[in-house]
Formats: structure tokens, sequence, C-alpha cells
């Protein structure tokens, strides 16, 4: 027989070597008793198990979904920068031989391709030269061609080799009447080579047929091909555009590019300001550059923060509840090691579960969903594009690696927190934290609002904690609702069609020496929106409001020389303010002000320098409204970022000026959006005929924007649904884990009185507190991160993004869906609660 000393000293030694043994009561021995205890644990905890494992998962899957997008779109455009860009680096023009010359002889040009400008060709009226549709002649050689993907495009036949010889599409013909044109034909074009020429006949033979551009419609510009032959034989002085191939020996990146081909161009002779860098190919195929390298690790960052909080906050309230269990553990012997050893072994036990099912539903995810944005666009329509895969055994092992390493630093705490506590405290655990060392303040008396509170103070940094990683995972949220809520592609339509539902301008030319009637100056003598076109229009049964934009012809002088024609807007209070929303503004644009100081503004401000002036410059010119004229010095007051015309002034400035007259360059016509296309086929009734006018529909501009702003958000609308749902369930297991630990207290509670009634509405306040809290640290982080990636946007054109508008919609429905969310939740586990017994409740031990 054993004494006490003797059992004390072999359950000692069980305990070292086995530490507690299984949850079956078996005897494990060796590291397969953590393993078993861990299992143990799991199995016995198994809806807060599956909890973990699915939240490990979500998390796994955004992160492998974010990175597998990276990964794809960085890859697709580097396999295709060439396909979809072109291969040259950028284009130089204005080049004579000269400067050509210079190119030639440096070993930075790896290739060196020529293009010019062979003239145009008239698509309307022969007598008058006018034309609603931009035709032109190009010669471009066989370097720029393959540099520019030119010869990709040839559907048929060759490119011009003789100087009778022309390439184009075949709405390019069809527009000059040749309705079925076929290799061989003959045609008669009226072309001439500069605006000092008269259009004259000439004919071709058609020597390619190049593929019909389906965006293009029926209208826009053409653009056909001659041969090298036929420019020399037009042009009295060689003015090339010279597309460049850079060599590899060049040290460049997407940074440093733009700089190095300036540099370049002036080491030969040729103005900076007519360096155009192809930067799409650039950014793709070289370095990608600091801006978006910089944009990667930050995103990359904000995820693996977001992650880590997420994970951390699922453990802590998962696991550091249960110190009563492990300290009974620890009361049979189990060292500290071994009590460390058993928290990290569970924690990767279920993360070895969720890491391998959310990078396989990550990768599928993003490789349907990638390959379905891919086709929707243009990209995948082009000859040659290669589809990527986005599979990357090094981005996989790093995911996963991420993934693990943010449950290794969940688990920290909890790891110390059960490795230091003794067995005493363990089994005195109540799950809190604070001053109080655990115990509650009494009080006299305390209702359901009380109780609530008191148990969200008791355990302050498990509130704080849980408030926090749901406010992060909204965060997200909240700052893709700024980017995608505000792109409406209505924003794009109406840069382009600012009011109504139709558009009617004058089409006119500035220095059309050979046709000066196609110039605006001569226009506005004679003008077809004079007013009675207007009434006409006005008249129109749909028609529910017409609006008229002024616009006036101006000639510039400079030391009493005139230096050149250019046309001026006259703008109402709600086109200047229009205007002005548009950003890119120099000066500080007042319409009062201006208008008190007869002020002109630039319309392009990006090209002010060029033009020679700076702010406060008195400009003189001559302005012309067809009928009068006023010699004037205006003082330059700003710029706006881009307008249809290069100059601006306000109506108010233009009456002072003594223009009482109308000189109509624009009228914007409305109707209800059931009459439009009646009207638009009135429209087209009413001013077919009519040289110098052009139409355009809002409705078209829409459709187009559309195709654009879809794309985007169906991406960014998907990315914050997976968000949303991660959110979802680490808030499901915040709040199951307080409940199924807590089940003993609200035994007690009710056993002294509290009604099933006070139980759901204390559940209730708990979740809505939650749901407050959320709200509040999504807002007050997500509004400021949503905007500034809303100006990054807006800064960098990108579609849709003109005018910034809260997302009031997009966060009342996240905090409409937190909030029956939580209800749902504590309906569901009040219900659950109250299938147990009183007794069967306070007999709970956790």
């Amino acid at each position: 027989m054993r004494d006490g000393k003797g059992k004390r000293q072999e359950t000692k030694k069980t305990a070292k070597t086995g530490a507690a043994g299984s949850a079956a009561g078996k005897k494990p021995a060796g590291g397969s008793a953590v393993t078993n205890l861990a299992l143990g644990s799991i199995r016995q905890n198994r809806s807060r198990s599956i909890l973990i494992v699915i939240s490990i998962m979500l998390t796994t899957l955004l992160l492998t979904v974010i990175a597998s997008y990276g990964y794809g779109m960085i890859r697709s455009n580097h396999v295709n920068a060439g396909t979809l860009y072109g291969t040259y680096h950028g284009v130089y023009a204005g080049v004579g031989t000269e400067e050509l010359h210079n190119m030639q002889l440096r070993s930075e040009f790896a290739q060196i391709g020529l293009a010019a400008s062979a003239g145009t060709v008239q698509s309307g009226v022969p007598e008058t030269g006018s034309g609603d549709v931009s035709m032109s002649l190009m010669w471009a050689d066989e370097t720029t061609r393959q540099l520019m993907n030119l010869d990709r495009q040839l559907a048929d036949g060759h490119f011009p080799e003789k100087a009778g010889e022309i390439a184009a599409q075949p709405g390019f013909f069809r527009m000059l009447g040749y309705d079925n044109p076929q290799i061989g034909d003959s045609v008669q074009l009226n072309t001439r080579f500069s605006m000092q020429d008269y259009f004259g006949p000439e004919t071709f033979v058609i020597s390619g047929l190049i593929k019909e551009d389906t965006s293009q419609g029926t209208s826009g510009s053409y653009q056909a091909f001659v041969s090298e032959d036929y420019y020399n034989g037009r042009a009295a002085q060689q003015q090339y555009s010279v597309c460049f191939r850079l060599s590899d020996s060049v040290p460049v990146t997407g940074d440093t590019a733009e700089d190095v081909m300036k540099t370049l161009a002036r080491d030969c002779g040729i103005d900076d300001r007519y360096v155009s860098e192809n930067s799409a190919y650039v950014m793709w195929s070289l370095d990608p550059g600091r801006e978006t390298i910089v944009g990667c690790a930050l995103l990359a960052l904000i995820v693996i923060v977001f992650s880590v909080m997420v994970i951390y906050n699922i453990f802590q309230t998962g696991i550091a509840h249960r110190v009563r269990e492990y300290g009974k553990i620890k009361a049979l012997g189990a060292t500290k090691k071994q009590m460390k050893k058993l928290i990290f072994r569970e924690g990767m036990l279920l993360a070895a579960a969720g890491i391998p099912a959310g990078l396989a539903a990550g990768y599928l995810t993003a490789s349907v969903s990638f390959r379905i944005l891919v086709n929707q666009s243009d990209m995948a329509d082009t000859e040659g594009f290669v589809h990527v895969s986005l599979f990357s055994p090094v981005l996989m092992i790093a995911v996963a690696a991420a993934a693990a390493l943010t449950v290794w630093i969940a688990l920290k705490k909890p790891m110390k927190i059960v490795s230091s506590v003794s067995p005493v405290e363990a089994m005195r655990w109540q799950g809190r934290d604070g001053k109080t060392g655990g115990y509650r303040k009494g009080k006299k008396s305390i209702r359901v609002t009380g109780l609530t509170m008191a148990s969200l103070s008791n355990n302050r940094k498990r509130t704080a904690m849980t408030i926090v990683t749901m406010g992060l995972s909204c965060v997200l949220f909240v700052s893709m609702a700024n980017f995608a809520g505000n792109m409406d592609p209505s924003y794009d339509a109406r840069k382009q069609i600012p009011h109504g539902q139709f558009q009617i301008e004058l089409d006119y030319s500035l220095s059309d020496t050979a046709y000066p009637e196609n110039n605006l100056d001569q226009i506005l003598k004679s003008n077809p929106l004079e007013s009675r076109q207007i009434r006409e229009i006005g008249n129109l049964e749909q028609v529910t409001e017409i609006r008229v934009q002024n616009r006036l012809s101006a000639v510039l002088h400079r030391d009493g020389n005139d230096t050149k024609k250019t046309a001026v807007a006259v703008l109402s209070r709600e086109d200047f303010e229009n205007e002005i929303s548009q950003g890119s503004t120099l000066g500080n644009p007042d319409y009062d002000q201006a208008s008190a100081d007869d002020a002109i503004f630039y319309g392009w401000s990006n090209f002010l320098g060029d033009e020679g002036y700076e702010l406060n410059d008195m400009v003189e010119l001559t302005l012309d409204d067809g009928s009068e004229t006023r010699d004037l010095k205006m003082p330059l007051a700003g710029s706006f970022g881009s307008m249809d015309t290069e100059w601006a002034i306000t109506e108010e400035t233009y009456h002072k000026l003594g223009f009482e007259g109308e000189s109509p360059g624009v009228i914007w016509i409305d109707c209800a959006e059931e009459d439009a296309e009646e009207l638009q086929q009135e429209l087209y009734s009413l001013t077919s005929g009519i040289e110098h006018l052009d139409m355009f529909s809002y409705r078209d501009a829409l459709e187009t924007s559309e195709e654009g702003v879809s794309m985007m958000k169906l991406f960014t609308y998907s990315l914050t649904g997976l968000i949303a749902l991660i959110s979802f369930m680490n808030m499901a297991n915040t709040m199951i884990t307080g409940i199924i630990v807590r089940k003993q207290e609200f035994g007690i509670l009710q056993a002294i009185g509290m009604t099933n009634g006070q139980l759901g509405r204390m559940l209730r306040q708990e979740g809505l507190f939650f749901t407050l809290g959320t709200v509040i640290v999504s807002v007050v982080f997500g509004l400021p991160v949503g905007y500034g990636l809303f100006w990054y946007g807006k800064t960098h054109s990108w579609i849709g993004l003109h005018e910034y508008h809260f997302p009031a919609a997009e966060i009342g429905l996240m905090i409409l869906a937190l909030a029956l969310m939580q209800l749902f939740l504590s309906r569901m586990l009040s219900r659950n609660i109250k299938g147990e017994s009183v007794v069967d409740r306070i007999r709970y031990q956790g």
C-alpha cells in the first residue's frame, strides 16, 4: 500500500508526464496528451469552435481574394502590356529632320518609328467643306505600326505602299457613300493637306480594310492610312511624330520615365512640351514605381491589421472565458509550458481547418470573378490577349503564413493568461477586468439597463475590443461605400451633356483659311442657332425646357499683333459654378468678383503656361458676337480644369460689354425621359440639312459611362459583402461566447426574480450597444479614409468620381443590417437559454 505522500507524488508525476489526461478519461503520454486535450476542448465547445473556424476561413478568404486580385491585375497587365497598349515608351511630336537625325545617333533609342498627318478628308457638302465627322489621313511606317499594334488592326489586305493606295475602316468609306468597300476598289475623296489648302478630288485604290471599332458607332472620327510616297509628295517640309522604344540599358521606372524622355528630347533639340509618354505600358512593363508599390503595401498592411484584430478578438473572447476549465487542468499538475502549448495547439488545430478552406474558397472566388470582370471589359476582345492564372504557390504560402501569424498573435494573450494564473485564481475567474479585481459593486436596486451596463463595464477590455474589431470590419465597408457610392455614371455623362436630354452645338473651325466660312467668326454672322430656330425647337410638343449658352469669337493680341483666333464661352452662374466643381482650377474663381472686374478665365489649367500667360496678366483681345466687336484688355482671374473652349467670361460681363443680342453656341433641350426617343427623331428632322451643327444625346453618354462603372461596382460591392460577412461572424462569435459563459449568471438572476422578457431585453440592449459602438468606429475612421480614396480617384480621373456625396444610404443600410443581425442573434440565443431549466443553468460550469 502507498501512503498519502506516495499518492501525492504519483499524482504529481502523472500530471507532469501526461498533463491532466484526455477528455474521455484516458491516460495520454508525451506530446500527444496536449493534442488530445486540445481536441477534447474543441469537441466539447463545438459551436464556438465552428464559429472560430468559419471566421478564420472567411478572413483567409478575404486575404486570398485581395492578394489574388492584386497579383492577377499586375501579372495580366504585365503579360498583356504590349498587346493592350503597344510596345513603345513614348512619342515626340513636331520633330523635324535635324532633330530626327539627332535621335538616330543616340544609343538610348532602341527603335524609332515615324508617323505624320497627311491631311483631312471632306465628309460634308463639297462646296463649303463643312462636315459633322472628323476624317483624317495619316502615314505610319512599319516600325510605328509594329510598336502601336496597328498591324493587328488590319482585317484584310495590306497597308498602303504606293502613292495612290489607302487603308481604312469600312465605316470611313461608308461615310463617303461607298456602302460595300472591297480590296482593289477605286474611291474618290476630296482632300486637303492643311487649313491653308482647298479641298480637291483625289482617286485612291483600297489596299487594306481595318477592323471596325464597334464602340465608335456611326459618328465621331475616322482615320485612314496612306503611303510614305503620298506624304512626301504633299508635305513641303517634313514634320514627324516619332514613336520610340528606349534601349534596355536606359535606367527607367514608372516614376522616372517622363523625366528621362524629356531630358532626351532636350538633348536632341526637341521641345519637351511635345513629349507624350505611353504611361500604361511604362507602368506595367517596367518597375511599377514607388506610388504603385506604396499603394499595394498600404492595402496589404490594412488587410493584415484588420485580420489580426478580428481573429485576436475571436480567440480572446473564446478562450479567455475558459480559464476556469484550464485551471482544473493546471491543478492536476500541468506546467506553464504545457498550458501555453495547449492553447497554442488548440488555436492551430482550428487554423489548420480554417486556413486551407479559406485558401481554396478564396482562390475559387477570385478566379471566377476576375475572369468575369476581364471578359466584361474590352481587354478580352483584343487580339493576342492572354488570360493569366491567378494561382501562385508563393502567394498561397504567403497568405497562409499571414493567416497563421494572425492566429499566433491572437493566441499570445490567452496563452499568457492561462499559463500565469494559479489554480485557485483560475477557479475564482469570472472573465472580468478593471480596478475592481473581478468584483462588482453592489447596488440597492438595479433595472435591466443597469444589468446590461454592469455586464459590459465588468468586461471593459472585451467590450472595447469587440467594438473596435467590429468597427474596423465596417471601416472598410464605409471606405468602399465612399468610393463606389460616388461612382455615379450620370456624373460622367453630365460632364459631357451638362443639361437636359440633348445638346446641339456649333461645329466650327478657328483658322480655316481655305474655307473661312467654316470659322466661328463667320458662322456667328449667320448663326444656325438663331432665335427662330430655337423657337421652332421650343414649340415641339415634347420639349419642356431650353437653355442657351452664348459663344463669342475672339482674336488675341500681343504687342499690337494678332496672335491667334480662339473661342470664348459665356457662362451663366450655374455653369460657372459647375466648372469650379470639376476641380483643377487655378486662382480663386468667383462669379460676382469676375463680373465686377470684367475678368476672363482660361479653359485648360494644365496648358496655361503654354499660352504664355500668368494669373493676373492683362489679356488683350477683340471679341466678336457676329454683329459687333469690342477691343478689350481683360484681367486673367483664373483657369478652369477643362472646358469646351479656351476662354470664358460671365454673362454679366457679356452684357456689360454691350453685347445685347444673342450669339448661341450651345443649346440644351430637355424633355420627359419617356419622350426622349420621340424627341430625338423630331430634332433630327428639324436640324437635318443645316450646316455647322452637331447633336449629342445624354442617354448615349450615360450608357457609355454605365458600362465602365458597373464593372468597378461589381468588384467593390463584392469585396464589401465579404467584409460584412466576416464582421457578422465576429459579432456572432462574440455574442454567443458571452452568453454561453454567463449561463450560470443568467440562471441565478432568474432564480431571484428576473423574467424571460427582462432577460431578452438585456440581451437586445447588449447587442444594440455593440451596434452603436461599431457604427461610431466605422463612421469616425471610415469617412476620412473613404473621402481620401474618393479625392485620390477624382484627382486621377477615375470614372464616375466628380462630385462627393455623403454615403447616407450605404451607411444607413449598414446600420440597419447590423441592428437586425444583432436582434436576430439576441432573440435566437435568448430562446436557446430559455429552453434550459433554471437549475441546469445554475449548475452550468462553462
